[in-house]
């Protein structure tokens, strides 16, 4: 078989897959990494000049084949998910709920934690009630509780729809908005899957940050309100950004081998990275991240 017909089949191929399940959302995942992927197409470039006429020549071409599918598939899918999600028509009413609890004064500790699959989620805007939020999609279908004991308040939300819709009509991306009071000390808890997450998290007290997802693209941007944070990131092939305030000191871990990182500003240790000011410092942000293939960038602003 020609090397032509294996690249080009495993083109077809890989696109196809892609868009079916991207379609009858299998999966729900922002595609900007695909940008990232690009140096690949000189490997394997460089690698079918080297091995032509060899057998591995097949499987360098099927390689090829597979990753320009990817890439290419990456910049339609960002093209049409610039569309907001609020431009949507959501007619059918199964696919969009409210949630909400009531501010009680006496609460001086919030514990958020969420469980949901694939989709985008959305935290920047502040509401006179404890929290309350928008979900669309599959995310539609959830439970939602608090339970509060004394100056404590425990929040949970878990997405409960799994089903595979295979003609979903509206619910074309699954969705979560969520607003939260600006007055409790907030621990927040994320155990999701493929996800795109935006969090505005300024307006807030957040003492933690823990996430555990797949592949994501995730943007969190810290505030000065709480003088000690700590956040946890375990994640698979993804693109993160961190913005911390400038004033405050900084200092990163965890397990970052494969990921290229943008962390201008901070000096490398034998363990870690730290910003000069980080001992002195009145607020400090501690950031540890267990990465697979990713993109990190942390900014001071």
């Amino acid at each position: 078989m020609k090397t032509g017909q294996i690249f080009w089949g495993v083109f077809f191929l890989a696109f196809g897959f892609l868009f079916l399940v991207s379609r009858y959302d299998l999966i729900s995942l922002n595609w900007s990494f695909a940008w990232d992927l690009w140096p690949l197409i000189l490997i394997f470039w460089g690698l079918a000049i080297i091995t032509k006429n060899s057998k591995a020549t097949p499987f360098i071409s099927g390689g090829f084949g597979l990753i320009i599918a990817v890439i290419v598939f990456g910049m339609f899918s960002n093209i049409f998910d610039n569309i907001s999600s609020d431009d949507l028509v959501w007619s059918d009413s199964r696919s969009s709920n409210s949630f909400s609890e009531e501010w009680n004064k006496s609460i001086q500790i919030a514990h958020l934690e969420m469980q949901a699959g694939g989709g985008k989620f959305f935290i920047n805007d502040k509401t006179e009630k404890l929290i309350e939020g928008k979900a669309k999609g599959l995310f539609a279908n959830s439970t939602f509780s608090v339970d509060t004991s004394g100056e404590i308040a425990n929040i949970y939300y878990e997405s409960s729809d799994n089903d595979i819709k295979i003609f979903p009509k509206k619910d074309l991306i699954n969705y979560l908005n969520v607003k939260l009071n600006e007055n409790p000390v907030w621990d927040i808890d994320l155990e999701l899957g493929a996800a795109k997450l935006n969090f505005d998290l300024t307006k807030f007290k957040v003492a933690s940050l823990n996430l555990e997802s797949g592949a994501t693209s995730s943007t969190f941007k810290f505030g000065s309100l709480q003088k000690e944070v700590k956040v946890n990131i375990e994640m698979g092939a993804a693109k993160l950004k961190i913005l911390v305030p400038e004033k405050f000191g900084c200092k990163v871990t965890g397990d970052m081998v494969l990921v290229a990182k943008n962390l201008h500003g901070f000096n490398k240790t034998e363990n870690f990275y730290i910003t000069d000011n980080y001992e002195k410092a009145e607020g400090k942000i501690d950031i540890n991240i267990n990465s697979g293939v990713s993109s990190v960038s942390i900014e001071r602003y």
